[in-house]
């Protein structure tokens, strides 16, 4: 494969000068990819998660209410609860609405996903 490219530069800074910039691209790739990729992979989901989340993570147990979350938390204020644990948690998939269309409703709770419980059961794993 070969390739020409000409590219014409102009700017204030040159005072109006002209330059012109040719560059030649020559390179063929070849070759077979073979093999078999072998071994376990294991997913560290720790990392991006906060103090506060892996917290709220950790006593979530089936399906709880925001005044059940605080309760289990040890927490009282409304606001802190929302922005620290609540809405990261909900943001980065770590729990989920179990009526996602009604966020506001007062039957709403909340459940660990999938990505929730691994991180649940690296934390215990850990803990061992």
């Amino acid at each position: 494969m070969k390739s020409q490219v000409k590219m014409q530069v102009k700017s204030d800074m040159l005072e109006g000068l002209t330059a012109q910039v040719t560059v030649q691209v020559t390179g063929e790739v070849t070759g077979v990819a073979t093999g078999e990729v072998t071994g376990e992979q294991t997913q560290q989901v720790t990392p991006q998660v906060t103090p506060q989340v892996k917290k709220m993570v950790l006593v979530l147990r089936g399906e709880k209410s925001r005044g059940e979350l605080l309760d289990s938390l040890g927490l009282k204020d409304r606001m802190h609860f929302s922005d620290k644990y609540l809405q990261p948690a909900l943001e980065d998939g770590w729990i989920e609405m179990t009526i996602p269309e009604k966020p506001r409703s007062s039957k709403q709770k909340y459940r660990l996903t999938a990505k929730g419980k691994m991180l649940m059961e690296e934390s215990e794993g850990s803990k061992e």
